[in-house]
């Protein structure tokens, strides 16, 4: 009698573990197929500029879209002014999107696009863009275009790369989470100036760079140390990492699904520098930032004391 009843409490207690690994596991699957589903949308909306397709375009806009470029102050673009533009043959002429890589949030609601334009005004100037959507019924309604000062020798841009843990998993959701408490200490301090919790922030080998014109500049952490001992204390830095108007991110930024990058808006301004919108990448590991790019259209001489 004992072992029947040992029996059938252990067959429960399977059952019920059974259920939870089945539910943990459908969970799993049902989150990456959001986020990929996400992917899906930033990718179809991206080669849509790559290829110059106004029909794929335009459909994928929602009718309360409303867009910003960085180098376009007090401009933006709804629906309406969306499609003449895309069917105006023009339009296109005027500059060439590459193809680039692409990260999204774990909810699919964001999503980053990292890439290299093409100007034809005159003469041909290629500039870093870094393109950043919000995505609602699988349609764009909001998106802001950054860029660099210029191409540099100096460095590398960033490319996101296939993740390495599962989406949706439980080690991915920590990492996010990770992720998240370190972008919003990263970002207080910065906006807060104290300096020793921003350091404590970054890895030892962090690569910190500035994509100016002509040149990037790129610091170690001891260099961004030092930058940041004569900025944060003068009353003309009042650069700060803050969403930009109608921005629907969150704290101005998220994270990548798997907890490895960042997308962060704000604004530098300066001694020399009126205020301009920037984009900070981040790429973290170990809970730490060990590189950061920051894409504005800033002229080197006015990073350098």
């Amino acid at each position: 009698m004992k072992n029947q009843k040992w029996n059938r409490v252990l067959s429960i207690v399977l059952s019920a573990l059974c259920l939870v690994l089945l539910s943990a596991c459908d969970s799993s699957k049902s989150k990456k197929a959001i986020v990929d589903n996400a992917l899906s949308v930033a990718e179809k909306y991206h080669n849509s500029w790559v290829d110059k397709d106004p029909d794929v375009l335009t459909s994928l806009l929602s009718e309360d879209v409303i867009g910003f470029d960085a180098s376009m102050a007090n401009w933006s673009y709804n629906k309406k002014s969306s499609d003449d533009m895309a069917r105006d043959p023009d339009f296109w002429t005027g500059f060439k999107v590459y193809k680039g890589t692409i990260f999204v949030s774990q909810d699919g609601q964001f999503a980053a696009i990292l890439t290299i334009m093409d100007f034809y005004q005159g003469t041909t100037s290629q500039l870093p863009n870094a393109h950043i959507i919000a995505i609602k019924d699988d349609q764009i309604y909001f998106a802001y275009d950054y860029y660099g000062g210029g191409m540099s020798d100096v460095g590398f841009l960033p490319k996101i790369e296939s993740s390495t843990v599962e989406i949706g998993s439980s080690e991915a959701e920590d990492l996010v989470q990770q992720a998240t408490e370190l972008v919003k200490k990263w970002q207080g301090a910065f906006n807060g100036r104290e300096t020793e919790t921003y350091l404590s922030c970054y890895a030892e080998d962090v690569h910190y760079i500035d994509l100016a014109n002509p040149e990037w500049r790129v610091m170690t952490k001891d260099e961004l140390a030092k930058d940041i001992d004569l900025r944060f204390p003068r009353s003309t830095f009042t650069s700060k990492l803050e969403a930009s108007k109608f921005s629907p991110f969150p704290d101005g930024f998220f994270i990548s699904a798997d907890g490895h990058y960042a997308a962060i808006q704000g604004t530098y301004h300066d001694l020399g520098v009126s205020e301009k919108p920037m984009f900070t990448f981040l790429m973290i590991e170990n809970g730490l930032i060990v590189s950061q790019y920051n894409y504005m259209e800033v002229d080197l001489d006015h990073l350098i004391e």
